[in-house]
């Protein structure tokens, strides 16, 4: 179970380290230094609020929408899939609240509309970068499905706290928080902690992990500490029960 959680880290790792290199080939082929100051906004009537964006947001329920903000740039690949928000992201839904120091890296499902079909960098690395051609591009591209997430991954003193379908509120804590969208496996690294109602999970070692499997079972490597509310919740209120008593 270490192996497999270790080769799990180093995948992501890669895929991480790809995207970072995307990144910065952008910022120096359009000359963008990160994190630029905003140009100056137009001024509009306040009609303009009632637009497209109330729309969205009134044929929608509340509990299927994430707000992400943060404090720097926001980078899309059409390419691969990828949309990075940097600097200080705080993710906002009634049951998950997340905040990340460095980014926020959210990973697409590539869905072909055709048999045969590929990404776009893969038929990039075919055929040569004189493909490579300045052109518009919608967000979605039609072959990307932002419905259909496939990893999201947070860096920088991550920080998230969530209520399952019980109303109970769980905290994870991590230098480092990736969530697998399609096995539904959590993995944190760099002195995680996971605090349940039941159980404190911890391990303070900055190359340390926890991965927690999508049927609750969980991993952690060595100096892992593990405080529980209780074992037995019956013995546990058998106990107060006899406490309760009057003699």
């Amino acid at each position: 179970m270490k192996e497999d959680g270790e080769k799990a880290i180093q995948t992501y790792s890669a895929q991480e380290k790809t995207v970072d290199g995307r990144i910065q080939e952008f910022r120096q082929q359009h000359q963008v230094a990160g994190n630029t100051p905003a140009p100056a906004a137009e001024t509009t009537p306040s009609s303009a609020a009632s637009g497209p964006e109330e729309g969205f947001l009134q044929a929608n329920s509340p509990k299927d929408l994430y707000t992400v903000d943060c404090d720097g740039d926001l980078y899309f690949d059409m390419e691969e899939g990828v949309l990075v928000f940097m600097k200080n992201v705080r993710v906002r839904n009634p049951g998950l609240s997340m905040d990340c120091a460095d980014h926020l890296k959210i990973y697409a499902e590539f869905v072909p509309k055709k048999p045969g079909d590929k990404k776009p960098s893969d038929v990039k690395k075919e055929k040569g970068k004189e493909e490579n051609q300045t052109q518009v591009a919608l967000p979605n591209g039609g072959n990307f499905d932002y419905n259909s997430i496939k990893t999201v991954a947070a860096s920088g003193n991550v920080k998230a706290s969530y209520t399952n379908k019980q109303g109970e509120t769980s905290n994870a804590q991590a230098e480092k928080i990736t969530y697998n969208a399609k096995t539904g496996e959590i993995i944190l690294t760099g002195a995680p902690v996971i605090v349940t109602p039941d159980v404190i999970v911890k391990n303070p070692n900055k190359d340390a992990f926890i991965r927690v499997y999508s049927n609750g079972n969980m991993y952690g490597s060595r100096g892992t500490k593990t405080t529980f509310r209780h074992v037995d919740k019956k013995l546990s209120d058998r106990e107060n029960q006899k406490t309760s008593r009057k003699p």
